[in-house]
């Protein structure tokens, strides 16, 4: 295998540099595949399971919660092999092509359950092809994907936009298979196989989405020569240390996982919200597209202009503290379809930060690690993205199921009981206002911001004499 240094690697000029425009939408478009997958698992997965497949609500949050458990380990493993592999590709953007192909077959075979297996049959069937797409495929795609950005520049404001991008654009994928999607398996029939016919098409946007990600990045950061000087004594068990001392990294991690575990929670009992409470999952169409339109214009137009004056801490605590005020408004009327979609769109402004900001919180991350312990891996740090996403969604799933379950929700019923009922309403407007809360509370404790234009100057210095 070849270094980096004889792939795309570029001047220091060049890695401080503008990344041309192009780039930050081929950057980006690696989300928006990787968000087909998150999109499907984290909203409407559970209730295909549930409502059109026939198993157990109980069965699925449960087979999702263990998963996503295998999943969190998976990353650590992936770590351990990304950091070793190199090509002339690269170190990072190889992987996007290498898993490009198998991230539409098995997405695929999430849909192709079994029409008459027995429930067990079902239930194994389940688990065996979602921790093949999830803890396999998914976590050798996102984890190296996810790195990428420190890999193209090492300009802290380019990465900010890079990331606003991404975020910003990634929606679109969410966007796509949550509102469209119900719609779609309606004109082609309403059962299983209409959700093939779905992800078949969604699988093929991907891979092309994949594949210009791939051709249309470049890999200007190399890290070589501080590889060279921590060759001897670089080991994984060294890795996991320096990862677990840096508390930027635990701060990210708990971004994420909440982050994600929220967004998961508001999209799978958004389903259930509109088919029971409001009288027509159709809905989900219209209020999903609102927030999600709403974040994707915070993330690109409003986000990056106000981190530059008052920073990502401060313009992600004021995004939560948006988000409970417009749950707390939900309470004076929650089956009006025209206020919720209303207080959509304020959520979607409110959420847009943090999604704007965490991936640049994760690259600031590395740098802090650098300067505080003379010591980078940029993958294993990365991974507190892709852990705590999986942990946050894989317990919303698990939590939402078990609620639901405990409620005695039966997706076979026409009419559900009043103690389900009572559950999706609980879970829709209160369980959003204890997450903000403890969002707020993690960006009390990131001070980052203020620590970072020294240190970045400090690391200048000392790679420019040789040194970490």
């Amino acid at each position: 295998m070849e270094f980096l240094g004889k792939a795309k690697v570029q001047n220091a000029n060049q890695q401080d540099g503008k990344v041309p425009l192009y780039e930050k939408f081929a950057f980006a478009s690696g989300d928006v595949a990787c968000n087909f997958v998150f999109g499907f698992t984290g909203s409407l997965l559970t209730l295909f399971y549930t409502d059109y497949v026939g198993i157990s609500v109980a069965v699925v949050g449960l087979i999702m919660l263990i998963s996503r458990i295998f999943d969190g380990g998976s990353d650590i493993v992936f770590a351990c092999i990304v950091d070793k592999v190199h090509s002339k590709h690269g170190k990072a953007r190889p992987w996007v092509l290498w898993m490009s192909i198998p991230f539409g077959i098995t997405y695929i075979l999430l849909f192709t359950v079994p029409v008459e297996a027995t429930a067990v049959m079902k239930a194994v069937y389940v688990f065996v092809t979602y921790n093949l797409c999830t803890t396999v495929v998914y976590t050798a795609l996102n984890l190296p994907y996810g790195s990428l950005s420190s890999l193209i520049t090492r300009n802290t404001r380019q990465r900010e936009i890079l990331q606003a991008f991404r975020m910003g654009l990634s929606p679109i994928g969410r966007i796509l298979v949550t509102a469209v999607s119900l719609p779609i398996v309606e004109a082609f029939g309403n059962d299983r196989s209409a959700w093939v016919k779905v992800s078949f098409v969604f699988a093929s946007i991907a891979v092309a989405l994949l594949l210009f990600c791939f051709f249309g990045t470049k890999e200007r950061v190399n890290f070589d020569h501080i590889e060279a000087k921590q060759k001897e004594k670089k080991s994984n068990k060294k890795s996991f240390i320096v990862m677990f001392k840096n508390r930027y990294w635990w701060l990210c991690f708990g971004f994420w996982g909440v982050m994600v575990l929220t967004s998961t929670v508001n999209s799978t009992i958004l389903g259930y919200y509109c088919k029971y409470i409001l009288g027509n999952q159709i809905y989900v169409s219209q209020i999903y597209t609102a927030e999600q339109i709403a974040m994707i214009v915070c993330i690109l137009f409003i986000t990056p202009a106000v981190v530059k004056f008052v920073g990502k801490r401060n313009t992600t605590m004021f995004g939560m503290f948006l988000v409970i005020i417009a749950q707390l408004i939900l309470l004076t009327n929650p089956t009006s379809v025209g206020l919720i979609t209303v207080l959509s769109v304020v959520k979607g402004i409110g959420y847009g930060p943090l999604w704007g900001c965490v991936f640049a919180m994760l690259a600031d991350a590395c740098e802090f690690g650098q300067w505080k312990f003379h010591y980078r891996n940029d993958t294993f740090l990365f991974s507190a993205g892709s852990i705590g996403s999986k942990i946050g969604g894989g317990a919303a799933a698990g939590m939402v199921g078990m609620i639901l379950a405990a409620a005695g929700y039966k997706g076979t019923l026409a009419v559900q009981t009043q103690s389900s009922l009572d559950a999706i309403y609980w879970v829709y407007i209160f369980l959003p206002i204890a997450l903000a809360i403890v969002q707020v509370v993690f960006c009390l404790l990131y001070k980052l911001d203020k620590m970072l234009p020294m240190i970045t100057e400090e690391l200048k210095e000392r790679e420019a004499r040789g040194e970490m």
